[in-house]
């Protein structure tokens, strides 16, 4: 799951070990971050927090990784 906005990006570790798996090709700064910070996957649903431009940029556009703000926008849709 991913939390997008203006200045951040919070993505679940689980996520990330799924995007480093993939064959997706990741910046070489971003792709060191990532591994850097799923060294401890003992909580993956833990989430990252992602501020700089291109990271923000990057991850907004992994569709497959889903939006919490739709998820809970869907959810209320189908609630009502």
């Amino acid at each position: 799951m991913k939390i997008i906005t203006k200045d951040v990006a919070f993505i679940q570790k689980k996520d990330i070990v799924y995007l480093l798996k993939s064959s997706i090709k990741i910046p070489e700064f971003l792709y060191l971050r990532m591994l850097s910070e799923v060294e401890d996957i003992s909580n993956k649903y833990e989430f990252v927090k992602f501020s700089e431009r291109g990271e923000i940029k990057f991850l907004k556009n992994m569709d497959w990784i889903i939006d919490y703000k739709k998820y809970k926008k869907s959810l209320k849709d189908i609630f009502k």
